[in-house]
């Protein structure tokens, strides 16, 4: 599944040929697509959220609860979550039907991941300005600070095997900088060799070995991987440059 632009939506069964489809968004765009619960669903600017059952037929919402811009839509453990850049949350077991606003402790939104592995939601802010840049929530209703200090660095991306969590920061103010976790609430700040500002994210996967891969130099989008978060081998560069995303298909296994 390809989101973007201008409402674009595309489907492939390879990774190779692909259909486009018609999202209901017209020309608006998409910000973020996941799947869970029998459904696809997508979601992005002006509150509009979409559904399918099989990634081909998609119906526009009439429940949406926000007209904000919605900068991401994720599934864990039978909830979906949205969010957009203000820090407002909103949860529901079922995408087509009602959603529920919930308490966020963070002041902007970015990204927010399901960790199966440890049960627990986590999410970051949208800018380094924000404060509270960290939360996380067993159940994606209740959330809890995890980070209240300012400037913490926009989040950039997540990742996770079975024993660590990488949280990506993309800011001049933390241009080296990226965290881990081992249990999703207690996190180590810890930099790169290099600088890699000016990300929009997520640059961030896990393949099914747990290998964790990163793309942290906006400049020679060199790819780096790691299997424990902290040690980390430099592999060849990204092949074509204005990359904004890293994905695998086992990712969602952890």
């Amino acid at each position: 599944m390809a989101v973007g632009e201008l409402g674009k939506l595309a489907t492939s069964d390879d990774g190779i040929t692909w259909t486009q489809r018609t999202s209901g968004f017209g020309t608006t765009s998409i910000a973020s697509v996941d799947y869970g619960g029998a459904y696809w669903a997508v979601a992005g600017a002006s509150g509009k959220i979409s559904t399918s059952p099989d990634g081909i037929t998609w119906t526009l919402s009439t429940n949406s609860p926000t007209a904000n811009n919605i900068v991401d839509i994720a599934y864990g453990n039978g909830v979906w979550l949205i969010g957009d850049g203000s820090g407002n949350f909103w949860t529901t077991n079922d995408p087509t039907s009602t959603w529920t606003a919930r308490t966020s402790t963070l002041t902007g939104f970015q990204f927010a991941k399901y960790w199966k592995t440890k049960g627990l939601w986590v999410a970051g802010a949208q800018t380094a300005s924000q404060t509270g840049s960290m939360a996380s929530s067993t159940d994606g209703t209740t959330w809890t600070a995890r980070d209240t200090s300012t400037n913490a660095g926009q989040v950039a991306g997540f990742a996770a095997n079975s024993t660590v969590m990488v949280f990506l920061q993309a800011s001049v103010l933390a241009a080296t900088a990226y965290r881990t976790s081992t249990d999703g609430t207690t996190w180590t700040n810890r930099t790169f060799a290099s600088n890699w500002t000016g990300l929009l994210g997520p640059y961030a996967a896990t393949d099914d070995t747990g290998l964790i891969c990163v793309m942290p130099d906006s400049t020679s989008y060199q790819v780096r991987t790691s299997t424990d978060g902290t040690t980390w081998t430099n592999r060849v560069a990204a092949p074509v440059s204005g990359l904004y995303a890293l994905a695998h298909s086992a990712g969602d296994l952890y």
